[in-house]
Parts: C-alpha cells; structure tokens; sequence
C-alpha cells in the first residue's frame, strides 16, 4: 500500500502524473493507493495569487484538485477506484474544516 496524505496538491500535474506512475510501478496488482488532497471545492482555491485555473499561491504553492479529472488519470496510470469521497468534515484541524477528496485505487 500507499498513503499519500496532503500531497498531490502540494506538486504541478506533471509531478502527480510521475507519482502515479511510480506508485503502479512499486506497488503489485491488487495494491492500494490512498490519497487525500484538497479539492477545487475548498474556498481556498478562490484566494491568493492565480497561476491557472486549478493553481495558487496563498502562503505557499497549491494545486487545487478536480475529483473527476484525478480518477482519470489514475485509470491512465492503471488503478481501478475503489471508493472516492469529497467532502468537509475529513480532515478538521482547529476551525480549517477543508472540502478533501479521498480516493482509494487498486493497481490492477
């Protein structure tokens, strides 16, 4: 297994596209990917300096996440979804309550 925790949206899409090949790579069919990462849907993703539709800088770099476009790209890299989830309430710390996606994918 592996478990990427707030890190997708901490590196561009390029580097999501290597992490997902390496993380088939490593892992033998039937391995789990569990990912977590902030959502296009979290109001931080209307503040701070725009790079592109999905980027900006509040503080620091991120990349805002799109549910739909991640379980694309995961089939590409050879993952089956097993369960996907956005929402509040995942990942509360203090008063931050963030939409997250959380994503489960099998390697095939």
């Amino acid at each position: 297994m592996i478990y990427s925790r707030f890190v997708l949206h901490a590196m561009t899409l390029a580097k999501e596209k290597d992490f997902l090949r390496h993380a088939a790579a490593l892992l033998t069919p039937g391995g789990c990917l569990y990912l977590e990462c902030r959502s296009i849907n979290d109001p931080l993703a209307h503040q701070g300096e725009i790079i592109s539709p999905t980027e900006r800088i509040a503080g620091h770099y991120r990349r805002f996440i799109v549910l739909d476009e991640l379980q694309a790209r995961l089939q590409t890299a050879g993952f089956v979804i097993a369960d996907a989830v956005e929402s509040q309430g995942l990942a509360k710390l203090g008063a931050d309550d963030p939409v997250v996606i959380r994503v489960t994918a099998r390697r095939e």
